[in-house]
């Protein structure tokens, strides 16, 4: 659910911080492969666990059939969302 432009921003910057690598690929020169670094690895492992602290700390309050239904009600909401903006 991104612009090509999106991507190749993020990609230059991912670059830049040395979290992945690019090269041509060898049998298709407007394919490029990207491959995440071991730096890149560890930053987003990293993220991704204070990232699951916050969404636990925020969902403190519910209980566990509240999260269970809650994740049920987003779940269809992201296919809803993306049924309507699909490319038509």
């Amino acid at each position: 659910m991104v612009s090509a432009g999106n991507v190749t921003a993020v990609v230059e910057k991912l670059l830049a911080s040395r979290f992945i690598t690019r090269q041509q690929s060898p049998s298709d020169r407007r394919v490029q492969i990207i491959r995440i670094t071991e730096a890149g690895r560890a930053t987003f492992r990293g993220m991704a666990e204070a990232h699951n602290r916050w969404i636990e700390e925020l969902c403190a309050d519910l209980s566990d059939s509240e999260v269970v239904t809650l994740m049920e009600h987003l779940n269809r909401l992201r296919s809803s969302v993306q049924e309507r903006i699909a490319p038509r």
